[in-house]
Order: structure tokens, then sequence, then C-alpha cells
């Protein structure tokens, strides 16, 4: 870890309880889950069961073309499971890190140290909040952080603009990176994103690479 994350490290805990009702109105970001799929109805219930007579009379009086539906169904289930192993496939693809075991020891801690968790929203997150140390959960389209010394946590960002002084960004997977503040360190675990940098003493690098 940098020496400049120690010593911002320090005056956090100094300020936790002026965060703490901070911690408490972003808590109302987090995101909401949706309710339970409904129970089917006892009438579909009911049309599922069969007389043990009506069923050997189908097995005895079935044509051999009956037989078609079976393999139909089966060969449609194959190939919803081949569309689904593509497009995990794919998904892998585009997004590398998302599979990538952590083993970056600054990483690891920001996770621990995380105390506030936000939504992605429609896309769009300013964190302008000092000494924050927050996850992001859900894709953030333009990520900007303009307050300082802030841990963060995040799975896919597309953009990424780092305005204020000792930020600490720790992304899965990253498009494109701007740095304007101080002492920033950009770490990712997929691939490389594209960085800009305008501002000073800034790191980037891969996850378990000094």
């Amino acid at each position: 870890m940098r020496t400049t994350r120690h010593s911002t490290r320090a005056t956090r805990s100094l300020s936790a309880l002026a965060c703490g009702g901070l911690a408490l109105a972003l808590s109302a970001c987090s995101i909401s889950i949706g309710s339970p799929a409904s129970e089917p109805s006892p009438s579909t219930q009911d049309q599922a069961v069969a007389s043990p007579a009506g069923a050997d009379a189908a097995a005895t009086t079935a044509p051999s073309g009956a037989r078609t539906t079976g393999t139909l169904a089966s060969q449609g289930s194959t190939a919803s499971a081949g569309g689904r192993e593509a497009s995990e496939e794919a998904s892998a693809q585009d997004r590398p890190g998302a599979h990538v075991t952590i083993t970056d020891a600054d990483w690891l801690e920001a996770e621990q140290a995380v105390d506030q968790t936000m939504s992605a929203g429609d896309g769009t997150v300013v964190v302008s909040e000092d000494n924050a140390d927050v996850r992001i959960e859900g894709d953030v389209t333009t990520l900007t952080i303009t307050g300082a010394n802030v841990w963060l946590v995040a799975d896919y960002v597309e953009n990424l603009v780092i305005e204020g002084g000792n930020a600490s960004v720790y992304v899965r997977d990253l498009g494109t990176v701007e740095v304007r503040g101080a002492n920033a360190e950009v770490v990712w675990a997929g691939d490389a994103p594209v960085v800009t940098d305008f501002g000073s003493n800034t790191t980037t690098r891969r996850q378990g690479q000094d």
C-alpha cells in the first residue's frame, strides 16, 4: 500500500462519527429486492393431475407421430441451454474481470472497509463526500469522484473520472479513466482501460501487480 493511503486512512477513524449520518442517508440508495414469483393457481395444479386410466389409454392409442413432441421439446431444451452457454461465454469475453479471484491486498482491504453501499441507479454516480468507503452495485456508465480520500469498489464502470485527491478505486471491469486529482490509485481485474492522466502521482495497475 502506498504511504499516502496510510496517512489518509488514519484521519478516517477520527471522522467516523461525523460520517455516521452520511451512512444512514446513503443506505436509502441500496438496491431493492423484487417480490418473489407468484404461486401457481390451484386450477393449474389440478389440470396437471391425470388419472392413471387416462395415462394408460394415451400410451396405448397415441400414434407414432406423438413421439415427435418429446423429441422437439428435448431439442428445444438443448437449444435453450446452448443459448445460455453462448450468452455466458460472450459475457465472460466482454467482462473478463468478473470471474477473476481478487488477491490484491489493497483491494481486499478496501472491501473490508466498505461501510456504505450505493446503487448505480440510471448509471450516473457522483461521490462527493470526503473519507467515504463505498461500494457501487450495478453497472455504472459514468462515475465521478470529487471527494477527497475516497475508497471505492465496483464491478463495472464504463467511464471513471477522478477529480478529488487521494482516491483509491478498485473496479473489476473498467472502460476509460480520466484523472485530474493528485495521488489517485486505480486498480482493475479485467482488460486494461484507456487512461488519460492530467493529475499527479497517479498509480494505475492490474490487481496483484505493484
